[in-house]
């Protein structure tokens, strides 16, 4: 099982390691931390867990979110459900000592702005990355959002086709708007009501 619970100041050296791994540049040890404490912002980190937990997707508020087990919501991600630790070791190492995975969307009035979505190597192509996207449309959805935005580098196909399964589509394109190496981005956008709902093309 994937459990998800909120970023505390305690996770932010491991995040920071897999930030450095996945984006380029990455955000700073500032940056993550000041996430942890936005009262605007959802910040969830996914870890292995070996307990069943309840079915369903959880319920964020910032207040007393506390830990969540991703039953049913799990089975809702692009990639096979749940993540077992005995059929995937390699990533026991990470269960014990830190996260496999994060994912930051921050709202500004009544839109969401999906700002970071990272895995750890080990654990990409077992539904991590779509659980926690699945999450964040769930706060989303719980603030009733009128829509989620994103940005994703061009060359991102395996990012491009996740979001899209989640019913993002592009709306425009930013020329070389990253860095290390120079490319360009693409914007995406979910609209209307943001229910966890893949799509399944």
């Amino acid at each position: 099982m994937i459990v998800l619970s909120d970023a505390v100041e305690g996770d932010i050296d491991r995040l920071l390691e897999i930030e450095r791994g996945c984006f380029s540049p990455p955000w700073s040890h500032g940056a993550l931390l000041g996430e942890v404490y936005r009262e605007d912002s959802f910040f969830a980190v996914a870890r292995v867990g070996k307990t069943p937990g309840p079915a369903g997707p959880p319920s964020f508020a910032k207040e007393g979110r506390g830990n969540a087990l991703l039953g049913n919501g799990a089975e809702k991600s692009p990639s096979p459900s749940g993540l077992c630790p005995e059929a995937a070791p390699s990533l026991l190492k990470w269960a014990e000592t830190g996260v496999v995975g994060f994912v930051v969307l921050r709202c500004v009035g009544d839109v969401g702005e999906l700002l970071q979505v990272a895995v750890v190597e080990a654990a990409r192509g077992r539904g991590v990355g779509g659980v926690l996207v699945g999450a964040a449309l769930g706060f989303a959805g719980e603030r009733s959002l009128g829509s989620v935005f994103l940005e994703v580098r061009a060359s991102n196909a395996v990012a491009i086709r996740l979001y899209e399964r989640f019913g993002f589509v592009p709306v425009s394109r930013r020329m070389g708007y990253y860095e290390c190496p120079v490319e360009d981005g693409v914007v995406m956008e979910r609209g209307g009501h943001l229910q966890l709902i893949m799509h399944n093309s």
